[in-house]
């Protein structure tokens, strides 16, 4: 069965492509980011807040507009209407998107699997920092406690301390680190999700010396077992 395209309806079916395109595009991307971004900051229910007070009253507000369109142009000009609007909203999502793909989206997850004090080596992260940037912020990319501290505040460095079986859930956008153990150890277990690939990371787990991996008790060598071990 053929399917004819005229060359008189490609001034109409070259934009209805492009639309179908880009709502496709557009929903295969937010479906598997969107919960992520809003959970960063919110709760699971505030899902359900979004769909009833946003989503519904937009989709309404939308059968307003388009019904008040129908008695004030022909279709032809609703057509260049609603070609005009989806051109200039996807337009600036691309954009948008554009520049968020090169900054590294992802979350943390830490299980302690010790008791974790402040002499342990807690987790520490600058409260606020994955939202207030500094100019050169990444232009390296470490920072010494002393630089940090004199730019954020000492007392926006917070130590994550706790127990046994504890989960801390980073946004790692902000600065963040391990401090040093000064005595005892610190044993976790890190879990990462992230929206983009790792790509500065071209083995996962990294990389780990062969006697040092000989050098942990029998009970944490399974713990090392994605590491490769190297011989230098």
């Amino acid at each position: 069965m053929k399917f004819p395209i005229y060359k008189k309806e490609l001034r109409k079916f070259i934009p209805l492509s492009l639309i179908f395109f880009c709502i496709s595009y557009n929903h295969s991307l937010m479906r598997g980011i969107k919960d992520m971004l809003i959970l960063m900051d919110g709760e699971a229910s505030t899902l359900y807040y979004l769909k009833l007070f946003c989503v519904t009253p937009t989709l309404l507000i939308f059968a307003i507009i388009y019904s008040s369109l129908s008695t004030k142009f022909e279709r032809q000009g609703r057509f260049n209407i609603i070609i005009s609007y989806f051109a200039i909203f996807f337009s600036i999502f691309f954009i948008l998107f554009s520049i968020v793909r090169f900054i590294s989206i992802f979350i943390k997850f830490f299980f302690y699997l010790d008791n974790v004090g402040i002499d342990n080596g807690p987790f520490t992260y600058t409260k606020g920092s994955q939202i207030q940037k500094f100019d050169g912020w990444d232009s390296k990319y470490r920072w010494a406690h002393r630089e940090i501290s004199s730019i954020y505040g000492e007392d926006r460095i917070i130590k994550c301390t706790g127990n046994v079986g504890d989960l801390i859930i980073g946004n790692t956008n902000g600065f963040h680190k391990g401090s040093k153990v000064a005595k005892g150890e610190r044993t976790l277990l890190s879990i990462y999700y992230g929206v983009h690939p790792t790509e500065w990371r071209s083995t996962f787990g990294g990389k780990m010396r062969k006697e040092h991996y000989e050098s942990l008790p029998k009970h944490k060598k399974a713990l090392a077992d994605f590491l490769v071990r190297s011989e230098a």
